[in-house]
């Protein structure tokens, strides 16, 4: 038995203290980001669950100025139809596609890269394991044959334990994933910490992971990118995940709760009450399995849609344009990791 006795944080438990700045106006204050070579203006994407992001949502989400996750829950023809809607309203953007793990999801790689599609989540709760590496060799192995070499961007999620991720940077992959998802547990329709006891706080989570991630790129020059997903419950939030090392921060609640959400959309449709849920809720379960699998790691529950997308993302927009100025930082680049923290020790 090992116990890692040092305090572990979430978001709540940290602030960022204000620095003296000589940042005159939050509109001095580009908050963008670079993400291989495509520019996003407001660096959060809307999380690959059934209930936020489908092609509709991500064209409002993509044209609101942020980057939007196609989920995995659906046949293949459908992922097609969802990803070339987004392409068709933006031909010069891109949205991330998810997979899976066992060889099925192959096919659903390969069809999703014959129409275009060029990034992709290996999209697991515990990216932790045997069989996300049993993936990262089918897509190399397709790399290498497919005649055009590694043209696309892989992000292998989730992680949480820094020891973890060191694993794959370490291993004949370590140039071959281009980037990481950090978070076990942390989701607010997530119940792996309950169900299972396992979890990391997610600010420490970021922080640990970032710092190996980071170690790795000063030696090998690869600029591997970050996402930090879950436990974001305020704009606030997102400021921190990124002061602590985030490249983008993927959110779920917050987009779910906006009217043009798949759970919005269908609340207007129906009459009933938007619901939001995790892909390890039974509901969810059911819905794409026909059945109960395994004992649920989520759950199903209502939210209040009070906004639309781009309002939300414009809300965002600001609210870190504050955060950087309050830290006189101009640029994504200056505040990225570069902030100081403080610890707040009662709730």
């Amino acid at each position: 038995m090992k116990i890692d006795s040092t305090p572990s944080y979430h978001y709540h438990n940290v602030f960022i203290k204000p620095q003296f700045s000589e940042v005159l106006s939050r509109k001095d204050v580009d908050i963008s980001q670079k993400l291989w070579g495509k520019k996003v203006r407001v660096p959060i994407v809307s999380a690959n669950m059934d209930t936020v992001t489908d092609g509709a949502f991500a064209v409002y989400t993509t044209h609101a100025g942020a980057l939007a996750a196609l989920h995995r829950f659906m046949s293949v023809e459908d992922n097609i139809k969802e990803y070339l809607l987004v392409k068709q309203h933006h031909k010069t953007k891109e949205c991330f596609c998810s997979i899976g793990t066992n060889l099925e999801e192959m096919e659903r790689f390969k069809k999703l890269y014959e129409v275009g599609a060029r990034w992709f989540i290996i999209d697991i709760a515990h990216g932790a394991s045997q069989n996300v590496m049993l993936m990262l060799k089918r897509l190399q192995d397709f790399s290498k044959v497919s005649g055009q070499g590694k043209d696309f961007k892989v992000v292998v999620g989730n992680f949480a334990n820094p020891r973890t991720v060191h694993y794959f940077l370490d291993s004949d992959f370590s140039k071959f994933v281009d980037g990481y998802k950090i978070g076990v547990g942390p989701g607010a329709v997530c119940t792996t910490k309950n169900v299972t006891g396992v979890t990391v706080p997610q600010f420490t989570a970021v922080v640990e992971c970032v710092k190996t991630i980071r170690d790795f790129d000063s030696i090998d020059g690869f600029n591997r990118v970050i996402i930090a997903d879950g436990g974001v419950r305020e704009i606030g939030d997102i400021a921190k995940a990124i002061g602590a090392g985030a490249d983008l921060v993927m959110v779920g609640k917050l987009f779910a709760e906006c009217s043009d959400s798949v759970a919005g959309r269908e609340a207007f449709a129906t009459g009933h009450a938007p619901v939001y849920r995790g892909m390890a809720s039974a509901a969810a379960m059911i819905d794409f399995k026909g059945k109960v699998s395994c004992t649920p790691e989520g759950k199903e529950t209502t939210v209040e849609c009070s906004k639309t997308v781009a309002d939300f993302v414009k809300n965002v927009e600001g609210g870190l344009q504050s955060s950087f100025s309050y830290c006189n930082k101009r640029t994504f680049k200056g505040f990225c990791g570069n902030v100081e923290f403080g610890v707040r020790y009662s709730e």
